[in-house]
């Protein structure tokens, strides 16, 4: 409580040198241990326990330690400090008394602050806070005060975007202790965590096998698929979907193709396209042509609009979207069942003709060239 013009950055480091940090925790651990059960019967016998009146004090330094520089954050990030608080915070807000509440959330405000620091990241992830911060979240706390608990889950939210947006160690340990149906929840119930939510659900399946065997799951196919359907994120979604499927094991793969192909997602696909301007255009086609790696898929997509709706961005603005638009047209062309047929439907020699004449890119004009060299000979055999 020291005025503002008094150097506190001092003052931490003078007590972070004097490894005041656990001895503070451990005061916490009396708070929220035995001084909160037995608060009621002290007061009931004259005296009151300090360690639970003071406990809001001693959380206000330890805030003021996850915020000093790197000297202070070396002592708050000390094993036995981690392992105190991570105690603390993982018995959750259930049962526990109002006056203790400003101080749990101070702890885990503390956390998340020190989670914002690279130096701390390696220390936090050893110590387990990520599936310590991903149970947080299942727990509902009491009905008394449904703001605490609303707090609780905003802080674990940004403690964990931010261990887990650079590391694909964390993000795996997140998606094995349950997170990912917690991520669901806060993205189709509208909540305001959904921004953090959305990006780290995508960055699961860039994670591992593991990540995409909890994805799997919990339906998380079907559920990017739907995020395809959102306007900001439908790019990021559809790239989540064909790095899941490029990464996995064939039969695994036959299982992400077999629900893709459902007509009803193959109408997601197509419209996600069709809806799209230029630019978000161009950032779909790259994730398609990995898609159309896929056989069945291939050919489902083949004899939809799809094609119609690639030869539609043809008049793309970016020499290299037209490229990779035609690269696409031609990974289709070379699965479908009858490549004759794919030809003459879609009208692909009046097309291509166009291109070769009139597109202003050397390069595109030359794909075009060798796209339409491949047709005429197919044609001809």
């Amino acid at each position: 409580n020291l005025p503002p013009p008094t150097p506190k950055t001092d003052f931490c480091r003078l007590l972070a040198r004097g490894k005041a940090a656990w001895r503070l925790v451990h005061l916490l651990q009396r708070s929220f241990g035995d001084g909160a059960k037995t608060k009621v019967s002290s007061e009931q016998s004259g005296w009151v326990d300090l360690s639970v009146q003071h406990a809001d004090r001693v959380a206000s330094v330890l805030l003021l330690f996850s915020q000093g520089d790197r000297v202070v954050k070396e002592d708050m990030a000390q094993p036995v400090v981690l392992k105190g608080l991570l105690q603390i915070v993982s018995a959750g807000t259930e049962g526990m008394p109002k006056s203790l509440e400003g101080a749990y959330i101070k702890i885990l405000k503390g956390l998340r602050h020190l989670s914002g620091d690279t130096n701390t990241l390696t220390q936090l992830q050893d110590s387990g806070v990520v599936p310590c911060f991903v149970a947080l979240l299942s727990q509902k706390g009491t009905a008394k005060n449904p703001s605490c608990v609303s707090e609780v889950q905003s802080q674990v939210m940004f403690a964990l975007y931010n261990l887990c947006k650079i590391s694909k160690v964390r993000q795996e340990q997140a998606a094995l202790a349950g997170v990912v149906e917690h991520l669901q929840r806060f993205i189709t119930s509208n909540s305001p965590l959904r921004q953090l939510a959305i990006p780290l659900l995508c960055d699961l399946a860039h994670a591992g096998d593991g990540a995409r065997k909890a994805l799997w799951k919990s339906d998380g196919l079907t559920f990017y698929l739907k995020l395809v359907q959102m306007k900001y994120w439908h790019h990021i979604a559809l790239n989540c979907i064909a790095v899941w499927i490029s990464a996995t094991q064939e039969d695994e793969k036959l299982r992400l193709e077999e629900v893709l192909q459902h007509p009803h997602n193959i109408d997601i696909l197509i419209s996600c396209l069709a809806d799209a301007d230029n630019q978000a255009a161009g950032n779909m086609v790259p994730p398609l042509i990995q898609l159309l790696d896929c056989k069945r898929l291939n050919r489902a997509l083949g004899v939809s609009r799809m094609v119609l709706e690639m030869m539609r961005r043809l008049h793309h603005p970016e020499a290299v979207v037209r490229k990779n638009i035609l690269q696409a047209i031609q990974l289709m062309y070379e699965r479908s069942e009858d490549p004759r047929v794919f030809i003459t439907s879609h009208d692909l020699y009046a097309v291509l003709e166009q291109v070769v004449e009139k597109d202003e890119s050397l390069l595109v004009q030359e794909h075009a060239r060798l796209l339409l060299r491949a047709m005429l000979v197919n044609t001809i055999i």
